[in-house]
């Protein structure tokens, strides 16, 4: 028997590859005899640029720009192929929980500029294909900052040059691409996005969201009607769509305006890392793949991790349990996607601070009851197995005359 495990990362708490080496290693305890392959994943959100890099090589970097509240920080791309650079965005634009602002003023006059910066730093170094991990973002400004960077301009109904943030998307009235970077013509640009949210609506990037990053009833209004106006100006300018494209509201809305301003190709962030390191493959002959969260709700369907790897292994008829740190409403629609089994990490009531500082021993604790149920259902099996056989045999008796 071989099992494959293939988890994403626990937010604040554990990595993708320490959340393998856990998984493993019960594994071990409970089917000593078993081969075992560890895959750390990720779908375009934190730990994109390691899962590439550990299964295609190349070398990583490291450089300075702005995160969303506009404070440089230490930021990692990674190289490919000489000439292919990989972004993830969750070095500028996720909560790390270390910026003393409350929430909602965070989402309000957050920005994706610092994106930007590093998309400008790879065209100076002579990159000209980009693979942009586009995952949770704190800042809800449609990638406004972003082409902000890239020499976009943004003007309100007086002529007056916007700063990019959330709270000034319904200010725009005008948009000026003639300092747009040229070399981004002659560029390839591939987001891998984490969601397959639209822009705007109830699935998009504002109402699902911004809702989770701390906005309230007016910052959602107030978001959500700029975002609106800012997509219809861009529309109009670029003589594109972008409200209604999939994927285009992952990211506080980056994707729309790479879609936009770079031509880039919006694709599942999943199945574009899957693609790339070849999954397929790698699981040709699993009977089992474990896969894990940190947390699973009703938008983990939206084309998150699990949801792309149960599709994709429902189709080859391999069965997928997931060990998760919590779930909240609607996971159980995860049952459609692929996956047989969930179980949670955390698993009595207690504090945030006390899960994350204990995630190692909650999350071998829930894997092991996990292993121990498919023990128990494997004994079974095998148990209707022996009836059947016993029952056969009774049959074929022959009594003597």
């Amino acid at each position: 028997m071989k099992i494959v495990f293939a988890p994403d990362s626990f937010k604040n708490s554990l990595s993708a590859p320490k959340v393998a080496e856990i998984l493993r290693r019960k594994a071990e305890e409970i089917f000593p005899d078993c081969e075992l392959r560890s895959i750390p994943l990720a779908d375009g959100d934190q730990g994109t640029v390691n899962t590439l890099l550990s299964v295609l090589g190349g070398t990583r970097h490291c450089m300075e720009a702005r995160n969303y509240m506009g404070e440089m920080t230490q930021v990692t791309y990674g190289v490919i192929h000489q000439d292919t650079m990989l972004i993830e965005t969750a070095d500028l634009l996720r909560d790390r929980g270390n910026i003393r602002e409350p929430m909602e003023r965070r989402v309000l006059f957050s920005s994706s500029y610092g994106v930007g910066e590093v998309i400008l730093h790879g065209l100076d170094q002579g990159f000209r294909r980009f693979y942009i991990g586009a995952g949770a973002s704190v800042a809800n400004d449609g990638g406004m900052g972003c082409a902000q960077a890239l020499g976009v301009r943004f003007f309100d109904e007086s002529e007056r040059q916007l700063e990019a943030a959330g709270i000034n998307l319904q200010e725009v009235a005008g948009v000026d691409d003639s300092g747009l970077d040229p070399r981004i013509q002659k560029s390839e640009f591939i987001v891998m996005c984490s969601v397959n949210n639209e822009l705007t609506g109830e699935r998009g990037a504002t109402y699902v969201y911004g809702a989770q990053n701390g906005a309230g009833p007016d910052e959602l209004l107030c978001l959500e009607k700029g975002m609106r106006n800012y997509a219809w100006q861009v529309e109009k300018k670029r003589g594109m769509p972008l409200s209604n494209v999939a994927g285009a509201g992952a990211c506080g809305g980056l994707p729309a305006s790479l879609r936009a301003f770079c031509n880039a190709r919006l694709t599942s962030g999943i199945s574009t890392v899957l693609k790339l390191i070849h999954f397929e493959e790698l699981i040709e002959e699993a009977s089992l793949v474990v896969v894990g969260e940190g947390m699973v709700d009703q938008t983990t369907v939206y084309g998150k991790a699990i949801a792309g790897i149960g599709m994709l292994c429902k189709a080859k008829g391999i069965p997928v349990v997931a060990v998760v740190g919590g779930m909240g409403k609607g996971a159980e629609q995860l049952y459609q996607y692929g996956v047989t089994s969930m179980i949670a990490a955390v698993n009595r009531t207690m504090e945030e601070d006390y899960a994350i500082e204990n995630a190692e021993e909650l999350l071998g604790q829930a894997a092991e009851s996990l292993y121990r149920l498919l023990v128990g259902g494997m004994q079974m099996q095998a148990r209707e197995d022996c009836l059947i056989k016993a029952k056969t045999n009774l049959n074929h008796i022959v009594l003597p005359h």
